[in-house]
């Protein structure tokens, strides 16, 4: 009887097999490095992404460019924190000078940075789900999800395009 059944179509997509990567370990890794890993997310899967289809290639340039925003900026963050803490307010006097404009810089390039990856996050999220639609495999891909979660997200879509793990 096994014989006669009509073959079932796959189950996963063999593009998206070797992409899997935990989510549950990406979200601890962008906790642990403060954000600094969710751009470098779009610069390790680049490869993977220009594959896809016949968009725009993914560079290296924003990706990049909102990981050294995110480490100036939380760098900035953090002495400005030290300058105002009165613990180190011997070790701190020059960084006293120029707190307030540590933070006024910050600020605003967290901010940028954070566009940055939400705009990125946007666009392979398309790229997901117009890949997706010619394959015919799975859900939707919600572009609104993948503003709020970013990589997280993303990455869990293609862990579910990739089919079960090994």
């Amino acid at each position: 009887m096994d014989e006669l059944e009509a073959p079932r179509p796959p189950t996963t997509l063999p593009l998206y097999a070797k992409e899997r990567m935990s989510v549950v370990l990406l979200a601890a890794a962008g906790m642990v490095t403060v954000g600094l890993v969710m751009p470098g997310w779009f610069i390790l899967k680049r490869g993977f992404l220009n594959s896809l289809g016949p968009r725009a290639p993914m560079t290296k340039l924003w990706p990049g460019l909102a990981i050294a925003m995110l480490f100036v900026g939380n760098v900035a963050t953090l002495a400005d924190e030290l300058a105002r803490d009165p613990k180190y307010a011997d070790q701190a006097a020059f960084a006293r000078l120029i707190a307030d404009d540590l933070i006024l810089v910050g600020g605003p390039l967290a901010i940028v940075a954070t566009a940055i990856v939400m705009k990125l996050s946007y666009d392979v999220a398309s790229l997901l789900e117009a890949h997706r639609a010619r394959s015919g495999e799975g859900a939707p891909v919600s572009k609104v999800l993948a503003l709020l979660l970013g990589p997280i997200y993303l990455q869990y879509r293609v862990n579910l395009l990739a089919g079960p793990g090994d």
